[in-house]
């Protein structure tokens, strides 16, 4: 194991030991970050996800920039989070790809399961990124254990409750934009999650509208009801939606918050994206992945043989998917129910022709 990391897994013992629980500090980050370029998954974690450190909270560019902080160690660990987030996002692509050419295996699967809890500890804006492309990531590893049926079932589908995590509920991405924005402005209602979702929409629909009110005089006269020549549809819109009574003054003065310039990855990790944060986010290949782990369950075998590129209305092996799901359906007294098998051949083509997102 890298010296580095090592050293930073004695010490997470002996705080095991002593039934402690700590935040990484500014010195934690930089020995961790020195190892990443060198360091494989599995190393990363036994010395990390397996011990008792917390990943800090990763604020955006936008809070680090626009929040004042007078505590200047405070600040030093902001800037200090956001880079190891950043290298450590880098390192979780090289280690998607490294996944993706080894035999499919559960460990990584598993492995970036954790990562993800362990990146949500410490709910935070970057946190959030990281944790979802971990998510993508072992949604790619199940299929490809999935489709090898030298690889256990049940070692895979255990994994499927966990991609129901908290943090993709409605509040729990609002308490990562609170955080973020240092205000409660997203003071979701308790209980039912569609109408916290339509808060968290409403909120931000506002804050964008008022980017554009306030992008230039001329656009702020028109929003305040005495508009310009020739923006006269503007001030209408305006007093259509009552936008007014909306505006707060603390959404006034944090307005840029509300200004995205791009969409959060490993190579774009200083991009403001908060409407990410807005969208409701479920694992998309999740019920794909959960048709072809029942088909496999069912039949035990995938049959017929894959051609590449082959026409998929006149597939034989789709028709050979439908057919043993049929029979086997029909057997036990259920309905035929062909989507199962068409999602299942669906998903088994993409994994084999390298079709499948990771």
């Amino acid at each position: 194991m890298n010296k580095k990391w090592l050293s930073l897994g004695l010490v997470a013992l002996a705080s095991a030991c002593m039934g402690q629980t700590q935040q990484l500090g500014i010195a934690d980050m930089k020995a961790l970050a020195g190892g990443l370029p060198t360091g494989s998954l599995s190393r990363f974690h036994a010395a990390v996800v397996s011990n008792q450190f917390l990943m800090p909270v990763v604020h955006s560019p936008w809070n680090i920039t626009s929040i004042p902080r007078e505590d200047s160690i405070e600040r030093r660990r902001n800037m200090a989070a956001r880079d190891f987030g950043g290298a450590l996002f880098l390192r979780i692509e090289d280690w998607a790809t490294e996944m993706k050419t080894a035999k499919p295996a559960v460990a990584p699967v598993n492995q970036f399961m954790d990562m993800a809890d362990w990146l949500m500890k410490s709910p935070g804006y970057g946190n959030f990124f990281m944790a979802k492309r971990c998510h993508e990531i072992a949604a790619y590893g199940i299929a490809r254990t999935l489709v090898d049926t030298n690889c256990p079932l049940d070692s895979v589908t255990n994994q499927f409750p966990r991609f129901d995590a908290g943090w993709k509920t409605p509040a729990g991405r609002a308490k990562i934009l609170n955080d973020d924005v240092g205000s409660r402005l997203f003071d979701v209602p308790s209980g039912d999650e569609k109408a916290q979702q339509q808060y968290l929409e409403r909120v931000w629909n506002i804050g964008k509208t008022m980017v554009v009110k306030y992008s230039t005089p001329e656009m702020q006269a028109a929003f305040e009801g005495h508009p310009p020549k020739g923006m006269e549809d503007v001030s209408e819109m305006v007093r259509r939606w009552y936008l007014g009574a909306y505006e707060t003054p603390f959404m006034r003065e944090h307005v840029s918050f509300f200004k995205d310039d791009g969409k959060v990855s490993a190579k774009n990790w200083n991009a403001n994206d908060h409407e990410a944060l807005i969208v409701p986010y479920q694992e998309p290949q999740l019920p794909r992945l959960k048709c072809l782990a029942e088909f496999r369950a069912a039949i035990g075998s995938f049959p017929g043989e894959y051609v590449p590129n082959e026409d998929p209305a006149t597939s034989k092996q789709k028709a050979a998917f439908i057919q043993a799901w049929t029979d086997s359906r029909k057997q036990k007294g259920f309905p035929a129910d062909p989507d199962v098998a068409v999602t299942a051949w669906e998903v088994y083509r993409d994994i084999l022709s390298n079709a499948f997102p990771g």
